[in-house]
């Protein structure tokens, strides 16, 4: 069935409204697309991931994941792994302790045999900083409103991070 002539225009406009509005809402769910940004530093069987998660074009990280990955082997030696091994899974042991407790904060250690590995996860919008500062024997940070990822980068590659293309 054809539509009257005098309706005609009424559609088109409202077609074009239709697309402007999926344009839109298309670029406004792109435009909050997770970032994912990676930074590693490797040295004498001791490696440190941190990764990063922003949102768009934000310079606000929103989360962390810092993993470290011991091999004791490597660190100390065949013959004294297992010794330093027992001393590092107390350690790390007692941090993953005092991260979890923190609200935002999730921590966990695995060992097997002569290697270690530990994951803390912090999601920025929930956790205080200046509790996290304490956990890890940090100064207190003072007044923090966001992380800023230009800011991270440039502290983690003065330290010797080098960041992992994906």
């Amino acid at each position: 069935m054809k539509r009257p002539a005098a309706s005609q225009p009424f559609f088109a406009k409202l077609t074009r409204w239709f697309g402007v509005l999926a344009l839109v809402l298309l670029l406004a769910g792109c435009s909050q697309a997770l970032k994912k940004t990676v930074f590693e530093k490797s040295s004498g069987g001791e490696t440190t991931t941190k990764v990063f998660y922003t949102r768009g074009r934000s310079d606000r990280v929103d989360k962390q994941i810092t993993t470290l990955d011991l091999d004791f082997v490597k660190i100390v030696g065949k013959s004294a792994a297992k010794k330093e091994a027992e001393r590092w899974r107390r350690v790390v042991r007692a941090d993953v302790k005092a991260h979890d407790k923190l609200r935002g904060v999730t921590a966990n250690a695995t060992f097997a045999g002569t290697t270690a590995r530990e994951v803390v996860t912090v999601d920025l919008s929930r956790a205080n900083m200046k509790r996290l500062a304490q956990a890890d024997g940090q100064p207190n940070p003072g007044k923090v409103d966001y992380i800023s990822l230009d800011n991270v980068s440039h502290t983690l590659e003065q330290d010797g991070y080098k960041e992992v293309k994906q």
